[in-house]
């Protein structure tokens, strides 16, 4: 068994803990893994070169700061130490251009190591989080509606509705979707797909979704049935 297998297989026993009694489990599965760069990576990058820059001259000034700035005396022997506001910024200010430029990408890629997706017969279940981890979960009936799109390496995306309150987009589709809004639908997806930087975007809060995942059309298909089940009563 390799490394791949003995992770999904750690992770389905840690999803079974979370069953509830009688509940069976229809799909589970990871998204893609590895350093991923999403579609809306070149203006990421873009806005990271400038705020690199902006970084590096914030630095500049703290460093001056610490080592030229005011000073606190501190003890008998008048030893001279650095202003403590301009040592708190510079813990806060520094990790964060790296992280930006790179570090988010690791994150982001281990991350999705300990990501697992299932499909039971009463719910969906988000399983991930690494220092903390979580069960996020959504029943069939709290789904309004469910959109996917297929990405070039043959993974699909599957959103589950209603979006997040706070989401900037306007609006939102009606429990019954009729079939002239497939075209405002896919536009809609692909805004969301392009709003979704690597390690800028909580999987716990944000929207409710199994990213690139394998056999996207199964699980598709797999989730709209139990949906219409639920629905129907």
């Amino acid at each position: 068994m390799d490394e791949k297998a003995k992770r999904k297989e750690r992770l389905e026993r840690e999803l079974h803990t979370h069953l509830e009694p009688g509940e069976t489990l229809l799909w589970s599965g990871q998204p893609q893994t590895g350093i991923l760069f999403r579609p809306c990576e070149p203006l990421a990058i873009y806005t990271s070169v400038w705020a690199g820059i902006l970084w590096l001259i914030m630095v500049f000034f703290l460093i001056s700061a610490i080592l030229h700035g005011p000073h606190i005396e501190r003890g008998a022997e008048g030893i001279g130490l650095p202003d403590p506001v301009s040592v708190a910024w510079m813990l806060f200010i520094f990790p964060g251009g790296p992280y930006y430029a790179l570090g988010r990408f690791f994150y982001d890629a281990r991350k999705r190591e300990r990501t697992l997706y299932a499909v039971t017969d009463r719910r969906l279940i988000i399983l991930s989080g690494l220092l903390w981890r979580f069960c996020r979960s959504r029943t069939y009936d709290r789904v309004r509606w469910i959109a996917k799109e297929t990405a070039l390496s043959g993974r699909t995306s599957i959103w589950f509705g209603p979006r997040p309150p706070w989401h900037s987009i306007q609006g939102d589709y009606p429990v019954d979707q009729p079939p002239e809004l497939s075209v405002a639908k896919a536009a809609y997806v692909y805004q969301v797909q392009h709003m979704r930087p690597a390690g800028l975007v909580s999987v716990r809060f944000g929207w409710f979704l199994f990213e690139l995942i394998e056999d996207g059309e199964a699980v598709y298909a797999l989730a709209e049935e139990a949906r219409q089940k639920a629905r129907s009563g």
